[in-house]
């Protein structure tokens, strides 16, 4: 794959996920412009890991090679995979796009539900 090739694909694959990205944030009513730079870096990394997906595929999967000293270690496109879903997951929860953080924001609109259950009951028992 030349140098070309692999700059049109990674523009290819930031545009999908930033896009799909935005949308799914647009539903679950957490997007606000102010997070278009993060956006941008999540888009990155996922397009990163698309390419390097590729790379292990047209590789024949190979998830480890043979050093020079006669060992064995784990292919760069592993390598940068593994690295890559480690920081897509945290950039994911940062922008509100994960079931994780989806439960938490739930736990905190059922609590402040309750503060003000609890308050509407304490000026009722006032009057």
């Amino acid at each position: 794959m030349t140098k070309k090739d692999k700059i049109e694909k990674i523009t290819k694959y930031k545009t999908a996920a930033r896009e799909s990205v935005v949308q799914d944030m647009k539903r679950l009513g957490v997007y606000k412009p102010e997070f278009d730079g993060i956006i941008d870096l999540y888009a990155d990394m996922v397009a990163q890991y698309n390419l390097a997906w590729e790379e292990f595929l047209q590789g024949g999967c190979n998830a480890e090679c043979k050093t020079k000293a006669g060992g064995v270690r784990k292919t760069a496109a592993v390598t940068t995979m593994e690295e890559l879903r480690r920081q897509i997951g945290a950039y994911a929860d940062r922008l509100c796009i994960t079931p994780k953080t989806q439960s938490a924001g739930e736990k905190k609109a059922g609590s402040k539900l309750e503060k003000v259950f609890a308050e509407i009951t304490q000026l009722q028992g006032s009057v």
